[in-house]
C-alpha cells in the first residue's frame, strides 16, 4: 500500500478530550385550521470540535377528515458524514 506523501503510517493516533458537550432539543406545533398545522423545531449539540444545529420550520396540511395532531412528537434531521 502507498502512502500520501507526508503520511508514515495508515493509522492515526486516538484522541482523548475532557471538554464540556451538550445537547439540547424542542420543539412545538401549533394548529392553525382544522387541516393545517405549522411547526419549528431546534436541535443543538456541542462539542469540542462537532456544533450542529438544526432549525426546522414547517407546515402540515392534513387532507380528508384525519386528525392533524402528530402521533409523535416531531425529529429533526441528522447530519452525517459518509
Amino acid at each position: 500500500m502507498t502512502l500520501p506523501s507526508g503520511y508514515s503510517s495508515p493509522y492515526f493516533p486516538g484522541y482523548h478530550s475532557t471538554g464540556f458537550a451538550f445537547s439540547a432539543y424542542a420543539a412545538a406545533e401549533r394548529q392553525v385550521t382544522g387541516g393545517l398545522v405549522v411547526g419549528v423545531m431546534l436541535d443543538i449539540d456541542r462539542t469540542d470540535f462537532y456544533h450542529p444545529t438544526t432549525v426546522e420550520i414547517y407546515l402540515r396540511h392534513a387532507f380528508g377528515s384525519s386528525a392533524t395532531r402528530a402521533l409523535s412528537p416531531p425529529r429533526p434531521v441528522r447530519p452525517y458524514s459518509p
